[in-house]
């Protein structure tokens, strides 16, 4: 699988190497193999339909986090590492697994880890997940040192839909392919709470269907409960049931899906929202303000203008 961001790698100094990492993970540590004095190298960054992502490759002994590295900087996102070219024996949480091209893994930034590659050539993606926004979409599902295997059907749907994300490099009114990205991390998610890594069970797959059909349908006002259900081939007593079951309402998700999407095109706009949200609300299916605010509120406690006046004076 191509992801279009493998870097000419050139020889970097070791100090080189870990401030660019640094700068866009994190405070690491970095084990050069003989201890030289330089690294092969490159570590670059990109952002498509919202989601951001750092490509890194390296030839290190080690790279870890540790103590020391939490403390001079807190974590405050999960990394989805996908493991493109050469192996890495990835450590976090109790849980050591060696990684080949196409699988892929899940690590904390809040708790120490090891990355080992012996020395040899390494290329992983990773796509950095801000640690509130997972931990709401997600609750406590989402957790460090979790493998996701190549052959995982949940994995591969992961893997195409994250290549053709940054194959187009789209930046703007591409909410809805981030949106299906996430419903099917999600679904992994919750077979893996299950136990049913590779078998998901009837409802699971329908919650898959259903959250698939919300991020292909959500921008549009009319669009509503009952049509998602006659969607996933299931009445609508059943797809409230199977919601419920696991802690939710469609009509919350759908709502919830609709102000994830407003709150990633707000993003776009660095702060300068005149004017612009009312139309990013009924771009994302709302059809009155008051609902959008009420929403809004809800999820993050304060209105736009407040909510991302302090961001751009925190910038």
């Amino acid at each position: 699988m191509d992801y279009l961001q493998r870097e000419n790698v050139s020889p970097l100094q070791v100090d080189d190497f870990i401030q660019r990492l640094n700068n866009v993970c994190g405070a690491f540590r970095v084990e050069h193999a003989d201890c030289a004095p330089v690294i092969g190298g490159s570590v670059t960054t990109a952002t498509s339909s919202g989601l951001d992502f750092a490509f890194v490759t390296q030839n290190a002994n080690r790279i870890r986090r540790s103590e020391r590295c939490l403390k001079q900087d807190p974590g405050n996102h999960y990394f989805l590492i996908v493991q493109d070219l050469g192996h890495a024996l990835m450590e976090q949480a109790g849980e050591e697994v060696t990684l080949t091209p196409g699988d892929m893994f899940i690590a904390d930034s809040a708790r120490t880890s090891t990355f080992s590659y012996g020395g040899e050539m390494s290329h992983q993606i990773s796509l950095h997940l801000p640690r509130d926004e997972m931990r709401h979409r997600f609750k406590s599902r989402i957790e460090g040192g979790t493998m996701i295997a190549r052959k995982d059907p949940l994995g591969r749907a992961m893997r195409a839909l994250l290549s053709g994300i940054l194959q187009k490099q789209a930046d703007t009114g591409q909410a809805h392919i981030t949106e299906s990205f996430y419903s099917v991390f999600g679904a992994f998610l919750l077979n893996r709470s299950l136990g049913q890594d590779s078998k998901p069970s009837p409802d699971a797959l329908l919650l898959e269907r259903a959250r698939d059909a919300m991020a292909q349908n959500f921008h549009d006002a009319d669009f509503t409960v009952q049509h998602l259900a006659d969607l996933t081939g299931v009445s609508l007593r059943h797809l409230q049931r199977a919601f419920k079951d696991h802690g939710e309402a469609p009509r919350t998700a759908l709502q919830a899906m609709r102000v994830e999407a407003a709150e990633t095109m707000l993003n776009r706009r660095a702060g300068a929202l005149d004017g612009h949200v009312s139309q990013i609300a009924y771009a994302c299916g709302f059809n009155d303000l008051t609902t959008f605010y009420r929403q809004y509120r809800a999820r993050f406690g304060e209105s736009p203008k407040q909510r991302h006046s302090e961001r751009r004076v925190l910038q």
